[in-house]
């Protein structure tokens, strides 16, 4: 939005500091918003200081399935950063194929690319629970 509006100049306004403690409490609070979700935890509330409290109140009421598979794309995250950070760079003499599977992965691990990573964790958490499996969005089954 800033570079839309053309308003990055207004951060030289802003000191160093200012910015960095404003950007280090925007992380933690949103890292921490995720451990619940990581953990399968239930009943939990939206205000960040109950939220610390109920999630480490809530902790024996993990459930395994929501922890393991946070876990794993956890894991699968930092292993597609570390295939991204020793990917060969694009020769005219690659074959198709190597090319092809070598845009996937930048593809897979890029930011600004299809978020096809938390939509098919998201689908793939939600097809292990309760409820079923995990609905289009906006759509209904059949």
């Amino acid at each position: 939005m800033v570079s839309l509006l053309v308003t990055g100049f207004l951060l030289d306004f802003i000191s160093c500091p200012v910015i960095k403690g404003f950007t280090s409490a925007a992380a933690v609070t949103i890292g921490f918003g995720q451990v619940k979700n990581l953990l399968g935890l239930q009943g939990v509330p939206r205000e960040f200081f109950l939220q610390v409290y109920y999630t480490f109140r809530k902790v024996p009421e993990t459930r395994p399935g929501d922890a393991v598979l946070g876990l794993v794309c956890v894991l699968l995250l930092l292993v597609l950063k570390l295939l991204r950070d020793h990917i060969p760079p694009v020769h005219p003499e690659m074959p198709p194929g190597v090319r092809l599977s070598r845009g996937l992965v930048w593809t897979a691990t890029t930011g600004k690319g299809p978020p096809a990573r938390p939509v098919s964790c998201g689908a793939l958490g939600r097809s292990g629970s309760p409820g079923g499996p995990a609905l289009p969005a906006g759509g209904a089954a059949g």
